[in-house]
C-alpha cells in the first residue's frame, strides 16, 4: 500500500512541477523542490512509526522527489545541448 501511494503522489508531483515551471524559471523551481525533498525525507523517516502519517508523507514525498526528477529530466537538455555547428 506505501508503495502505491509513493507512486500515486509521485505522478502528480510530475504534473504539479510542468504547473509550475510555466509561471517560473525551472531552474529555481528545481531548487525549492530539491531542498522541500530534503526537508520531507526528514519528516518522513520520523513519522514511520505511525502508520497513517507515513502513507500521508509518503504521498507528499513521492510528489516532491518525482518534481525533481522531472526538473532534471527537463534541465539536462538544455544544460548540456552540443552546440550547433554547420554542415559544410
Amino acid at each position: 500500500m506505501g508503495g502505491v501511494m509513493l507512486m500515486l503522489g509521485g505522478a502528480v508531483g510530475a504534473v504539479l512541477y510542468g504547473v509550475c515551471t510555466a509561471t517560473w524559471d525551472p531552474r529555481a523551481v528545481l531548487a525549492v523542490f530539491a531542498a522541500l525533498s530534503g526537508t520531507m525525507f526528514v519528516v518522513f523517516i520520523t513519522s514511520t512509526n505511525v502508520y497513517a502519517l507515513a502513507l500521508i508523507t509518503g504521498v507528499g514525498l513521492g510528489m516532491i522527489v518525482n518534481r525533481c526528477i522531472s526538473g532534471l529530466y527537463t534541465l539536462a537538455p538544455m544544460t548540456y545541448s552540443p552546440p550547433c555547428v554547420p554542415r559544410e
